[in-house]
Protein backbone atom coordinates (compact mmCIF):
# COMPACT_ATOMS: atom_id res chain seq x y z
CA UNK A 1 0.00 0.00 0.00
CA UNK A 2 2.71 2.47 0.97
CA UNK A 3 4.61 1.88 -2.27
CA UNK A 4 1.65 2.84 -4.46
CA UNK A 5 1.55 6.47 -5.55
CA UNK A 6 -1.79 8.20 -6.02
CA UNK A 7 -1.31 10.71 -8.81
CA UNK A 8 -4.38 13.01 -8.99
CA UNK A 9 -4.03 13.20 -12.79
CA UNK A 10 -4.73 9.46 -12.97
CA UNK A 11 -7.97 9.64 -10.97
CA UNK A 12 -10.80 9.53 -13.54
CA UNK A 13 -13.34 10.98 -11.13
CA UNK A 14 -13.40 14.51 -9.76
CA UNK A 15 -13.18 13.24 -6.18
CA UNK A 16 -13.56 10.20 -3.97
CA UNK A 17 -17.19 9.50 -3.11
CA UNK A 18 -17.23 9.23 0.69
CA UNK A 19 -20.33 7.01 0.73
CA UNK A 20 -18.74 4.53 -1.69
CA UNK A 21 -15.52 4.53 0.33
CA UNK A 22 -17.41 3.85 3.57
CA UNK A 23 -19.48 1.13 1.92
CA UNK A 24 -16.36 -0.57 0.55
CA UNK A 25 -14.66 -0.36 3.95
CA UNK A 26 -17.67 -1.98 5.64
CA UNK A 27 -17.78 -4.70 3.00
CA UNK A 28 -14.08 -5.40 3.63
CA UNK A 29 -14.71 -5.61 7.38
CA UNK A 30 -17.53 -8.06 6.61
CA UNK A 31 -15.10 -10.25 4.64
CA UNK A 32 -15.77 -9.21 1.06
CA UNK A 33 -13.06 -9.63 -1.54
CA UNK A 34 -12.65 -7.00 -4.24
CA UNK A 35 -10.93 -7.22 -7.62
CA UNK A 36 -7.29 -6.14 -7.57
CA UNK A 37 -6.42 -2.51 -8.17
CA UNK A 38 -4.45 -1.74 -11.33
CA UNK A 39 -0.97 -0.32 -10.88
CA UNK A 40 1.56 0.74 -13.50
CA UNK A 41 5.20 0.01 -12.69
CA UNK A 42 7.27 2.69 -14.40
CA UNK A 43 10.52 1.21 -13.13
CA UNK A 44 10.77 4.08 -10.66
CA UNK A 45 7.26 4.31 -9.23
CA UNK A 46 4.10 2.28 -8.80
CA UNK A 47 1.20 4.42 -10.06
CA UNK A 48 -2.40 3.58 -9.20
CA UNK A 49 -4.48 3.65 -12.40
CA UNK A 50 -7.68 1.90 -11.33
CA UNK A 51 -9.18 1.21 -7.92
CA UNK A 52 -8.99 4.53 -6.11
CA UNK A 53 -12.07 3.83 -3.98
CA UNK A 54 -10.78 0.35 -3.15
CA UNK A 55 -7.35 1.75 -2.23
CA UNK A 56 -8.90 4.43 0.00
CA UNK A 57 -11.14 1.84 1.71
CA UNK A 58 -8.10 -0.32 2.50
CA UNK A 59 -6.22 2.76 3.68
CA UNK A 60 -9.09 3.80 5.97
CA UNK A 61 -8.88 0.34 7.56
CA UNK A 62 -5.09 0.70 7.83
CA UNK A 63 -4.42 -2.52 5.95
CA UNK A 64 -0.82 -3.02 4.93
CA UNK A 65 -1.48 -4.80 1.64
CA UNK A 66 -3.91 -4.71 -1.27
CA UNK A 67 -4.27 -7.11 -4.20
CA UNK A 68 -2.89 -5.47 -7.32
CA UNK A 69 -2.50 -6.20 -11.01
CA UNK A 70 0.86 -4.71 -11.93
CA UNK A 71 1.44 -3.61 -15.51
CA UNK A 72 4.85 -2.54 -16.77
CA UNK A 73 4.49 0.85 -18.41
CA UNK A 74 5.06 4.56 -18.29
CA UNK A 75 3.09 7.34 -16.62
CA UNK A 76 1.64 8.08 -20.06
CA UNK A 77 0.43 4.47 -20.29
CA UNK A 78 -1.25 4.94 -16.92
CA UNK A 79 -2.85 8.21 -18.11
CA UNK A 80 -4.24 6.44 -21.18
CA UNK A 81 -5.51 3.43 -19.23
CA UNK A 82 -9.04 4.77 -18.62
CA UNK A 83 -9.65 6.33 -22.06
CA UNK A 84 -8.53 3.10 -23.75
CA UNK A 85 -10.66 1.01 -21.39
CA UNK A 86 -13.72 3.18 -21.93
CA UNK A 87 -13.26 3.14 -25.70
CA UNK A 88 -13.45 -0.65 -25.57
CA UNK A 89 -16.93 -0.43 -24.02
CA UNK A 90 -18.41 1.80 -26.74
CA UNK A 91 -21.05 0.24 -28.97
Amino acid sequence: MDAIILDPDLQPRAKINRAVLENYAQLLVDGATFPPVTVFDTGQRLLLADGFHRWHAHSALQTETIAAEIIDGSRRDALLYWPVRLRGTEK
